[in-house]
């Protein structure tokens, strides 16, 4: 996934029309959800409304949930947040447990894939993600 905007990602989508020939996804913000070359966003705020609006779109999103200087208080809120709100990639500086901090990324029900609680069908369960084998 290409994390860039501006004139880099405008070049890379051939002025916005396409990926045709590319080899990376290309983050999308908030007003090009509808492009024909969105399909990933970068949303570090997983409470940002604009979550929702990529739901709407089909376009997956990422956010980073915990930094490591970051208080466990809002690691936890963040994480919380991307969690309920359905983020797809939830990216955390702590995805297990470690000596210095009393927290870490858990996704209940998940092994580590989970169900997305936002854009799921009812009869979705995770050992059905986890189980892909033919």
């Amino acid at each position: 996934m290409l994390l860039e905007s501006g004139a880099l990602r405008d070049s890379y989508t051939y002025g916005g029309t396409t990926l045709a020939g590319r080899v990376m996804f290309v983050t999308a913000d908030a007003a090009q959800f509808t492009a024909p070359w969105a399909a990933v966003a970068k949303i570090n705020n997983p409470a940002d409304p604009d979550v929702a609006a990529a739901h709407a779109a089909r376009v997956l999103v990422a956010s980073n949930t915990c930094g490591a200087a970051t208080s466990t208080v809002d690691c936890d809120a963040s994480r919380a947040a991307g969690l309920a709100n359905g983020v797809q990639m939830l990216m955390d500086d702590f995805p297990a447990p470690v000596a210095s901090r009393p927290d870490w990324l858990v996704v209940p029900g998940g092994t580590p894939a989970r169900c997305n609680p936002v854009t799921a069908g009812p009869s979705c369960t995770a050992e059905s993600i986890e189980n892909l084998a033919p």
